[in-house]
């Protein structure tokens, strides 16, 4: 049911060589992501090559744009054939999400919040994309007053392609987030459901605990699966879009205190200006990745609550199941983790920073 209420924001992205595919989805639409995400896949690495070719390495700054260029078409790359690749994946997240939606309480209307949702992302991402290219337009047209090689075409064209590529990477960012949006919704809604079932658990016989139990333990192992089919769909595409923006960010810094010496100014703004976007992105990333930890910690919180509250009115053997439960829950782990190797948090977004920091100390020491 979800799908059908994001399709402006699944065809935005599939714009940008992710290959989205969702149930009931039209023969006309998978040709037609097909082909674009086929088309990339030979584009990018003729463009990576052509542009590696085109570059004489001769210095310490040279050596920069060199490594970051190879990045970005290598994160661009991962970026369309993981997904290209995810199809079983990206089909069987979607079936978990129905799973949760008709194993939800009657009383739970899903199309009221499906509806906000759907609003709340069509208008996120296209505040997030103008405000982008704004950026970006922005910086051309600086550059046709202070440069004068923004005349050449062939640097007209190498921007073009380059900004679409770190375009795609952004858009994935997006794609990311939406994907986690989408499974804090559906804890909010069991932890809204836990808390209504544990009024009547109380006055319930032990057939009836052990069915509404089994039941929310069958929903938590839903999300849990979810959560990790998500995970497996963002694996490495994801991994090489945080290395791409680690060294983005670190060679923009490194850049903005050169032309600080220089000095020139226009081009330390320009440097600062033009990484916002993807700091904007990752932290918001981060911080929703957060959000969907403590909205899945609440869970356990919710169930310890029946035991300490409700301890002397509940019998010994709803007691036993909901400390079977919470096993469950502690060993069925929420969290959204990249390359099986970084959990992607608040605290992930510290190191990242304190990382950033500490490699553009030792590259200004060797400039």
């Amino acid at each position: 049911m979800l799908p059908k209420y994001l399709d402006f924001y699944f065809n935005f992205l599939r714009c940008f060589g992710i290959c989205l595919e969702t149930p009931n989805m039209t023969e006309r639409s998978k040709f037609l992501i097909y082909f674009w995400a086929i088309s990339l896949l030979f584009f990018i690495p003729i463009m990576g090559v052509w542009a590696i070719l085109s570059m004489k390495i001769s210095h310490l700054n040279e050596t920069l744009i060199f490594v970051q260029i190879i990045l970005v078409y290598s994160a661009t790359f991962s970026i369309v054939l993981e997904t290209f690749l995810a199809k079983n994946h990206q089909f069987r997240f979607w079936k978990l999400i129905e799973k949760l939606e008709y194993s939800m309480s009657e009383t739970q209307n899903l199309i009221p919040e499906y509806r906000s949702f759907s609003c709340s992302t069509k208008r996120r991402i296209l505040i997030c994309f103008a405000y982008s290219v704004a950026i970006e337009c922005f910086v051309v047209a600086m550059h046709k007053v202070y440069e004068s090689r923004f005349d050449s075409i062939r640097w007209s064209i190498g921007w073009l392609v380059y900004y679409y590529f770190i375009a795609i990477g952004r858009m994935q960012n997006h794609n990311h987030i939406l994907v986690i949006q989408i499974l804090k919704m559906h804890a909010k809604f069991f932890n809204e459901d836990l808390r209504r079932t544990g009024r009547v658990l109380m006055n319930s016989t032990n057939q009836n605990v052990a069915k509404e139990l089994n039941l929310i333990k069958f929903r938590h192992a839903y999300l849990w699966e979810a959560v990790e089919t998500a995970n497996k769909c963002n694996r490495w595409s994801q991994f090489f879009n945080i290395i791409q923006n680690f060294f983005l960010f670190t060679s923009a810094f490194y850049w903005a205190y050169i032309f600080v010496r220089i000095p020139n100014f226009f081009n330390v703004f320009k440097c600062i200006i033009s990484t916002v976007p993807s700091i904007v992105d990752t932290a918001y990333l981060c911080h929703e990745s957060q959000t969907l930890q403590e909205e899945a910690g609440k869970t356990g919180s919710i169930l310890q609550g029946f035991l300490t509250n409700y301890t002397n009115r509940l019998h010994h053997f709803t007691k036993n199941c909901i400390v079977e439960l919470c096993l469950q829950m502690h060993h069925e782990k929420i969290r959204i983790v990249i390359g099986g190797i970084f959990t992607l948090n608040m605290a992930f977004l510290t190191v990242f920073a304190g990382t950033i920091v500490t490699y553009l100390v030792i590259i200004l020491q060797n400039f």
